[in-house]
C-alpha cells in the first residue's frame, strides 16, 4: 500500500461495486477478518497484518500476494511428515504440499489464521480494536510518501469518531515499544516524532484525506460492509481530526495509573 503521492488512492474494481464477488462476500461474513480498500484492490488484515494484499481484478483475473509465512501445509493423516535421504541430502516422501485457499472457507481459513495468531502483541491490540462494533474502522496501514521521498510515514488507523463527527487516525503501541521513553541521551520519544509528522500531513492534505475517506465509507457501503460502519452518519461530515491519537495497549492498571 506504498503511494508516490501524500495523496492516497482508494478505489475498488467498478465490477466488486456493481455485483460483489464470491469471495468477498466470504470475506466480510468472518467477523475477524478486515477488508481495507487499497489502490483499486482490497487488502485482508487479520489481527493488524495483512493476510491477502492487494486483491485485483486485471485483464479478468483476479489475483493478491500472500506472505509465505502465513500459508499452512495441506493436511495430511499424520501430523509428521516423512523425511527420506537421497543424493541430494534429506527429502521429504510424499512431497510436503501448501494448503490452498480454495473458496475462503471457515475450515480452511482457520488454518491460516493459526499460522498468523501470536506473530505481534501490537497486532493484537489492534484486532482487539477492530473487533469492538464502536470503533469505526475505516482504514488500516495508511501509508504517506512524498514526491523524492525515500521514506514513508504508516500509520495504523483511520477510524470515524462520532463524538467529534468526524474522521480521526490512531497510532498504536504497545507498553513494551521502547519508541515511548526518552532516550538514553535524553531525546524525545520517537513516537513523539512520529506523531508529528502525521500531524503535519494531516494538515497539509486535511480536504483530500477527508474526501477519500467519505468515498471509502460509500463503497464499503456497496460492498456489503455498511454493518461494520452502523455508526457512522448516512451523510458523511467533511472533517478530520487535525492531531492523530495514541493507543497504547498491554498496560496494567498500575502503569495505566
Amino acid at each position: 500500500m506504498h503511494k508516490k503521492t501524500d495523496l492516497i488512492r482508494r478505489s475498488v474494481p467498478a465490477e466488486w461495486l456493481e455485483s460483489i464477488p464470491a469471495f468477498l462476500s466470504s470475506i466480510i461474513a468472518d467477523p475477524d477478518l478486515f477488508p481495507e480498500i487499497g489502490d483499486n484492490s482490497i487488502t485482508v488484515y487479520y489481527r493488524g497484518k495483512a493476510l491477502i494484499r492487494e486483491l485485483t481484478l486485471r485483464d479478468g483475473e483476479v489475483s493478491g500476494s500472500i506472505s509465505l509465512d502465513y500459508i499452512p501445509q495441506a493436511r495430511t493423516e499424520s501430523r509428521y511428515a516423512k523425511v527420506v535421504l537421497g543424493e541430494s541430502g534429506f527429502e521429504y516422501s510424499p512431497h510436503v504440499a501448501p494448503l490452498q485457499l480454495g473458496n475462503l472457507d471457515s475450515e480452511t481459513l482457520r488454518h491460516f489464521k493459526a499460522r498468523m495468531d501470536g506473530r505481534g502483541a501490537e497486532g493484537d491490540v489492534i484486532h482487539r480494536l477492530a473487533i469492538r462494533p464502536s470503533n469505526l474502522i475505516v482504514d488500516q496501514e495508511i501509508a504517506f510518501q512524498g514526491p523524492g521521498e525515500r521514506r514513508f510515514d504508516k500509520i495504523d488507523l483511520c477510524v470515524f469518531d462520532p463524538v467529534a463527527r468526524a474522521f480521526s487516525f490512531v497510532e498504536v503501541k504497545t507498553i513494551a515499544d521502547g519508541r515511548l521513553f526518552v532516550s538514553s541521551t535524553g531525546e524525545v520519544p520517537e513516537v513523539i516524532q512520529q506523531l508529528e509528522r502525521y500531524k503535519d500531513r494531516i494538515g497539509q492534505n486535511s480536504k483530500e484525506l477527508t474526501e477519500v475517506f467519505a468515498r471509502v465509507v460509500q463503497m464499503k457501503r456497496r460492498l456489503g460492509m455498511g454493518t461494520r460502519l452502523a455508526g457512522t452518519p448516512e451523510s458523511i461530515p467533511m472533517a478530520i481530526v487535525s492531531r492523530p491519537a495514541l493507543m497504547i495497549g498491554n498496560c496494567s492498571a498500575a502503569q495505566v495509573q
